[in-house]
């Protein structure tokens, strides 16, 4: 086993159940590299949002699937998948919930559901917080 794996209690940070910080914490979970992670996508995230509500729209009422998604942009599907449950309106607890601009719909297509926009959402415009 990776020794990066390996974390002694004394080594995570603890956070209190309310964060009180700003409305714009990158996804993480307290282990040093995926905070060090969040840190670097926190510039990129907001542009990265709107390529994929982009995407979604474009698709229009056939929607987009994650899959689909990632192979069009050439992004991982871990930075997919938050942009994704951010434009769902999902945010942690504590934190205030960004505007819904997607929906995942009950349709399939190799095996992954489908998202399409909401008809109220604006093209161009991601989300202020990019939350997890």
């Amino acid at each position: 086993m990776s020794r990066r794996r390996l974390h002694e209690p004394d080594e995570v940070e603890f956070r209190p159940a309310v964060d009180l910080g700003p409305l714009f914490e990158p996804p993480s979970v307290p282990i040093d590299t995926s905070e060090t992670a969040a840190r670097e996508i926190r510039d990129r995230c907001a542009r990265i949002q709107a390529r994929v509500l982009e995407r979604i729209v474009a698709s229009g009422a056939f929607g987009a699937t994650e899959r689909e998604i990632e192979e069009s942009l050439a992004l991982s599907g871990n930075t997919v998948r938050p942009r994704l449950w951010e434009l769902e309106g999902n945010a942690p607890a504590g934190k205030r919930p960004p505007p819904r601009r997607i929906a995942k719909t009950l349709v399939k297509r190799r095996g992954m559901r489908v998202y399409v926009a909401l008809s109220c959402a604006p093209v161009l415009q991601p989300t202020e917080n990019c939350a997890k």
